[in-house]
């Protein structure tokens, strides 16, 4: 019962009880007055019941949005213990540089003009891709590839096919499926198309009905899949059949039924002023925690490094890793313009290996544990003018 109500109830049950007395025990006059004057008080110091609040997409028809989107991530390994025989042993002996760190960022700029609008949903979007910059790569130390010789040149993304051209993205009114042409009459680019992200205004993250402050929302790792790469939407790689690019099938089944059941919790904090707009905030927040078993992909890996040096390959006993995810983030959506202003993310992951394996050279034991951390920041703009 709202607390409004509670304090009317209790005025209104006291008056009617005094009215009930004989008068030798009712109520002193003054005393009902103050009772009366109290609830009042009460009643306007208790905080209105906060109002529902419509976040969702309302974008006019013809409006043009452009964005600036930015990542940075980084994978660094921490620390390494080894142990030989129950014995500590300096890592120098595994003949590596046992320290380093991989950096890659990438900045993304588009347009979207919304060609086609029907009772608040986006039907015809022709995307332009303005620029992007080289994804720089960053390795140093254990990280640091740059002395393999390789045979293969390595292929830019297919996203790059786009830049400096025009997109049409559209689909059938309360359809989810987007179909992608090229708007400027270029030539195909099926392998881009088949990655690009249709949804730039973060759609996903938003709440399917009214909310007030506090109320939450739930989404997977697998919708998160639709914005951690500027312009690309990853989750048809998450949630297929197919193998990720540079992981083992069985790791990758593995993955693909973690994203899907870990949640990331939304929660709508209340609204914010952003050059005189009124923005709501949508924050992010999650914990995952998952075991890995790479015992098969280690020992094969063991078998294949055995024939190319001729020497007998260890016989690995188990091969684990423990990681953790931390994910923040936070949405702010123009509740004025009915679109996305500014998006944050932000995930910290820390990783535990362990290596158990019976060297070639007999009644030689091997204990390996690695520490290794990595962090991704992403950061979505809205902008009119971009630098």
């Amino acid at each position: 019962m709202d607390k409004r109500v509670q304090i009317r109830c209790l005025l209104v049950a006291c008056l009617q009880w005094r009215r009930a007395r004989p008068d030798p025990v009712a109520l002193p006059e003054v005393l009902v007055k103050l009772v009366a004057l109290s609830a009042l008080a009460l009643t306007a110091l208790v905080p209105p019941s906060p109002s529902a609040t419509d976040i969702s997409f309302g974008v006019e028809q013809d409006a043009t949005v452009r964005r600036r989107l930015s990542g940075d991530a980084l994978m660094q390994l921490t620390d390494i213990w080894v142990t030989v025989n129950g014995e500590d042993m300096p890592p120098e002996m595994l003949g590596e540089d046992v320290e380093g760190e991989s950096r890659m960022t990438f900045v993304l700029v588009a347009s979207d003009h919304y060609a086609s609008i029907e009772d608040g949903e986006a039907l015809e979007i022709l995307r332009t891709y303005e620029s992007l910059d080289e994804e720089e790569e960053e390795n140093t130390g254990i990280f640091d590839d740059s002395d393999e010789e390789s045979d293969e040149e390595e292929e830019p993304r297919p996203i790059a096919a786009v830049i400096e051209r025009t997109m049409r993205f559209t689909r059938e009114a309360g359809g989810d499926e987007w179909l992608c042409e090229p708007a400027d009459g270029g030539e195909e680019i099926e392998a881009a198309i088949e990655e690009l992200a249709d949804d730039l205004d973060y759609l996903v993250l938003l709440p399917s009905e009214e909310v007030s402050p506090g109320d939450e929302w739930t989404v997977t790792m697998s919708d998160l899949g639709a914005f951690l790469e500027p312009g690309v939407d990853l989750r048809a790689e998450i949630e297929g059949d197919e193998d990720i690019d540079g992981l083992p099938p069985e790791i990758a089944a593995q993955l693909r039924e973690l994203f899907a059941e870990a949640e990331v919790t939304c929660t709508y904090s209340g609204d914010e002023d952003v050059d005189g707009s009124s923005c709501a905030r949508i924050d992010l927040a999650g914990e995952v925690s998952a075991e890995f078993d790479l015992s098969e992909v280690a020992a094969g890996m063991f078998e294949e490094d055995g024939e190319e040096t001729d020497e007998p390959a260890p016989e690995l006993v188990s091969c684990t890793v423990e990681a953790e995810l931390d994910i923040e983030g936070a949405l702010l959506s123009n509740l004025d313009a009915g679109r996305f202003e500014r998006f944050e993310f932000e995930a910290q992951a820390v990783g535990e290996g362990r290596i158990e394996a019976v060297l070639a050279i007999p009644d030689l034991d091997l204990e390996m544990e690695m520490l290794m951390g990595g962090k991704m920041s992403i950061q979505f703009l809205r902008s009119d003018s971009v630098e």
